[in-house]
């Protein structure tokens, strides 16, 4: 039996304004054309705009969920785009390093 591993993709630039959202957008969408579920997970904690290009609230996002405000089941949104699923970043955060290197996200990015 073939395992299906999902592959991990990231989005990262040091600049503002280059388009790294819109290109996020766009994989997405391609991948989801191509058959493949996709699972948006916005870390951009500095201006967050993943909810906006996916039409979303910005609530019960990847923040919330690491300081056990909400569960992991509220966590993943539905989009306009078949098989494309988001999460967006959520309420303000102090320490975003902290989150980024926590155990509990790579845990949560492993099971996903």
């Amino acid at each position: 039996m073939e395992s299906k591993k999902g592959k991990i993709l990231t989005i990262t630039s040091m600049k503002g304004g280059v388009g790294k959202t819109t290109t996020v957008m766009m994989l997405a969408n391609v991948y989801s054309k191509c058959g493949k579920k996709v699972l948006v997970i916005d870390l951009d904690f500095r201006k967050p705009r993943v909810h906006r290009a996916f039409k979303l609230e910005n609530s019960n996002g990847i923040s919330d969920f690491m300081i056990d405000k909400i569960s992991k089941d509220s966590l993943i949104k539905e989009t306009e785009y078949m098989n494309v699923s988001v999460i967006t970043r959520g309420g303000e955060v102090q320490n975003p390093t902290a989150i980024l290197t926590s155990e509990k996200l790579y845990n949560l990015i492993k099971e996903f």
